[in-house]
């Protein structure tokens, strides 16, 4: 399930089963392959299965797999530091240029944005609309248009009447610089130290009801409740500037602003 070609929930989902599990340095370097062509949809989820690696062969191999991955900058320093905080010095150094590098990209932010924006190609808005429904983008796994996908992000039905090119651009490769009024996520931390980030759909007095980037609704009793926080970070994965082509980004720039 965690094959490039699979549908982009089910790769969500068994990333999400396997970050659950306390896997054994044996099983994580039998991962270390599926993380290899992980997707950004499913990279930050997958990631967390390494977080209590305690061998040494596997965390440099994984330090080797980050640093070639295109869905890098997917990941933010927080993220990146579990997966070493309690490593030996010498693992520490070797992943500090990765460190460096995602938190250069986002010093560079607003000028590489400018970048590709000048750069952007007049896009095909039919080519647009297959790559919106794809696996590879997966957008439709998250957004609904016409009444069709999901219901994680913002309804895109008519975006191209409302957001300009810049906004358009900023919001597929930087998804946390603006967030959607409404879609806010949220960490919701039980007192069995279970952690849910998703978007708090229902709540009762008894309950809140959180659904998360996989479309699974999970009701947490409020008695269950260690601690509950806004996510600051967008639900919705960074690093497609990565993953797909100039042709592409300006294919799927030309289906949103036809959305109208």
């Amino acid at each position: 399930y965690l094959q490039p070609t699979a549908v982009p929930l089910e790769r969500l989902t068994a990333a999400r089963v396997l970050s659950s599990q306390e896997l054994t340095s044996t099983q994580q370097l039998a991962l270390l392959p599926r993380l290899k062509t992980a997707g950004p949809l499913e990279l930050p989820t997958l990631l967390a299965a390494f977080e209590s690696v305690d061998d040494r062969q596997v965390q440099l191999q994984l330090i080797e797999v980050l640093a070639m991955h295109p869905g890098l900058t997917s990941l933010s320093a927080n993220q990146l530091q579990k997966l070493w905080s309690d490593a030996p010095e010498n693992v520490r150094e070797a992943a500090a240029p990765l460190l460096e590098r995602v938190a250069t990209n986002a010093s560079q932010h607003a000028g590489r944005l400018q970048t590709l924006l000048q750069n952007l190609q007049v896009g095909d808005a039919s080519r647009g609309a297959t790559l919106f429904q794809g696996s590879q983008a997966a957008c439709a796994t998250c957004h609904r248009v016409a009444g069709q996908g999901g219901q994680i992000g913002p309804n895109l039905s008519t975006i191209g009447q409302s957001r300009t090119t810049r906004d358009l651009l900023e919001a597929i490769l930087y998804p946390s610089a603006s967030l959607a009024r409404g879609f806010e996520s949220f960490n919701v931390v039980t007192n069995t130290g279970q952690v849910h980030t998703g978007l708090i759909v229902r709540e009762t007095n008894a309950a809140i009801v959180v659904r998360t980037a996989d479309q699974t609704e999970v009701t947490i009793p409020r008695v269950a409740i260690d601690d509950l926080q806004p996510h600051t970070v967008s639900i919705m994965p960074a690093g497609f500037a990565e993953t797909l082509t100039a042709s592409q980004l300006s294919d799927l720039i030309a289906y949103l602003q036809s959305l109208k």
